[in-house]
């Protein structure tokens, strides 16, 4: 039984009825990505907005290297050195509680920091188990550069939307992620 075309469903414009599927068939690449997919993962015709964060995320990714041109710098590194920054001396625990990463996730993110010479790490005064974690000045300048020129980068990748709409993206966004939206 062929897919049913489900967007027709939706408050938008239908698109193309989806074929059944073949491997002979030639691509259509008149459809939607997200319409196909959506098709394809909910039979409800409800939007699978994990697609389209990840898309998004994906395209931020892609233009934070290429205008930012930060290749020695990951994006995922970034919060990382704004946390150090502001809290000398953190330790990794800390760090990946306040940032609600799991540590071994965060681990991983300080020792590429240290190994990008981003982050110093020394063992904790009143426990050899812990360490502390510091801005290198190499660290402290990357930082400063992000905080020069993400601002620039975030209107220019947003340019579509406007103030209003930027600041209910916001809003919705933290919606989703409460713990990191604060009170």
């Amino acid at each position: 039984m062929p897919p049913q075309d489900l967007r027709s469903t939706r408050s938008r414009t239908p698109g193309p009825a989806l074929p059944e599927p073949s491997p002979a068939r030639p691509i259509d690449f008149s459809i939607s990505p997200f319409a196909l997919i959506e098709a394809v993962l909910s039979p409800s015709g409800d939007p699978v907005l994990g697609l389209h964060l990840h898309v998004a995320h994906m395209a931020l990714l892609s233009s934070f290297e290429k205008h930012l041109g930060l290749h020695e710098v990951s994006p995922n590194w970034v919060g990382i050195l704004a946390v150090v920054e502001v809290h000398p001396g953190i330790s990794q625990i800390a760090l990946a509680k306040l940032i609600r990463l799991e540590r071994a996730s965060v681990g991983e993110r300080v020792a590429r920091c240290i190994a990008k010479g981003f982050i110093r790490r020394v063992d904790a005064p009143d426990d050899r188990r812990k360490y502390e974690l510091y801005l290198t000045p190499r660290g402290r300048r990357i930082l400063q550069r992000l905080r020069e020129d993400i601002p620039a980068h975030e209107r220019q990748f947003t340019a579509a939307l406007t103030d209003e709409e930027r600041l209910t993206l916001k809003r919705l966004l933290d919606k989703l992620v409460p713990d990191w939206a604060g009170p």
